[in-house]
Formats: C-alpha cells, sequence, structure tokens
C-alpha cells in the first residue's frame, strides 16, 4: 500500500511519481500522485480506465495528450479531464521536464498497479514505452482490468491469453501485492469493496481548461 509523499521511479522511462492522497486518506474516493515526465519522453502506450475519470493538471512544463483521436498541448496552469474507458495516452515531447498532478475517481487499486508497474520495470519485463510486456500484461489483467486497460489488443483476447499463459508467467505474480494474488471471484469482491459510498466527483470532460 502507497504512503504519502512516497516516490516510486521508472528507470526504463525516467518517470517518476509521488503519492499526495492515497486510497486509504480519501476512504477510496480518489488517488491523486504527482508525476514527473522527462524531456523527449517515450509516448506513453494507449489505454483506457474503464470505471475511472481520470484529471491531468499540468504543474509546470507542457504535456501532449491524445484522447481517442484528438491531441492537444496542455501548458502549465492548465489541465484536461479524461472521461472514463476514453482511450488515451500523453508524453512530453519538449525541453524541459512536465510535473503533472493526475487525479483518478474512484481510487480502486490504482496506487497498486503503479507499484507493481514500476517492479515490473524494475524486473525489465516492460516494453520500450514503459508498458507491461505480453507475459506481464496477462498477469496484470485479472488483477488491475478495472484500473486500466491497454487500447491493443483487444479485452476478450487478454483475458483468453491471460488464462493460457497463467501457467508459465505464475513467476511474476509474486511481483503483485500479497492481497492481489486472488481468483478471479476473490478479485471481484476485492473491487467491489474498494468503491468509494455516496456521490462520485465528476468534473466538465473534454478539452483543456
Amino acid at each position: 500500500m502507497a504512503q504519502p509523499n512516497q516516490t516510486i521511479v521508472n528507470p526504463l522511462t525516467g518517470q517518476s511519481m509521488r503519492f499526495l492522497q492515497t486510497s486509504a486518506q480519501t476512504h477510496g474516493g480518489h488517488l491523486r500522485v504527482e508525476t514527473t515526465h522527462p524531456a523527449h519522453g517515450p509516448i506513453e502506450a494507449e489505454h483506457l480506465h474503464p470505471r475511472q475519470q481520470t484529471c491531468l493538471e499540468v504543474l509546470s512544463g507542457t504535456l501532449h495528450v491524445k484522447i481517442k483521436d484528438t491531441e492537444q498541448v496542455v501548458p502549465a496552469g492548465r489541465r484536461v479531464v479524461i472521461p472514463r474507458n476514453t482511450r488515451h495516452s500523453c508524453w512530453n515531447d519538449d525541453d524541459e521536464p512536465a510535473v503533472v498532478a493526475e487525479d483518478y475517481w474512484p481510487a480502486l487499486h490504482t496506487e497498486e498497479y503503479f507499484e507493481t508497474l514500476y517492479k515490473l520495470d524494475h524486473e525489465a519485463v516492460l516494453s520500450a514505452k514503459g508498458f507491461p510486456a505480453l507475459l506481464s500484461i496477462v498477469v496484470l489483467v485479472p488483477h488491475f482490468g478495472h484500473e486500466v486497460r491497454p487500447s491493443n489488443p483487444p479485452w476478450p483476447l487478454l483475458r483468453g491469453m491471460a488464462i493460457f499463459f497463467r501457467p508459465i508467467a505464475g513467476n511474476y505474480r509474486t511481483l503483485l501485492p500479497a492481497e492481489m494474488r486472488n481468483p478471479w471471484p476473490a478479485r471481484w469482491r476485492a473491487w467491489k469493496a474498494a468503491l468509494p459510498r455516496g456521490n462520485q466527483h465528476r468534473l466538465p470532460t473534454g478539452t483543456a481548461e
């Protein structure tokens, strides 16, 4: 479980992430992190958050954001809100680092996902874009499919691959938090328990504000 002000580093992409508000602090309401994208960093693999709304607020530098087929440049002091289940990617193509505050509503198990993702990087099982390589994807699919999914391959195919490759991908499961090493039924119950109570936060979505 992430701690406030804890920082994790992805040596492959050069990104660093600091946890500002954790799921425990917000009672599952949302997660807030601060991510530093290095200058001329790799383009993030396109993905989506099926059950979460995301807000990217640029604190310094400039962030390139692509939502579906529309690309925009978000300067410091502006933010962009991405609706749930919307494919997107972001990157820094400028000469200075870009520092971005990211909010996820609800929190779900997103902090565990990021921690596991960065552990996979240290084990050299990520692709050049910082997204899990094939064998590690099929390990993450049963555990973090509610939080994040790559846009390609299609989700039904990934789920089938996760089942097929499970016997030979078992070693990567040790990188998951202990409480996440559950079969599908237990994972479903854990996800339901992580949902916040009451109304979820909503922001206007679309272009940068």
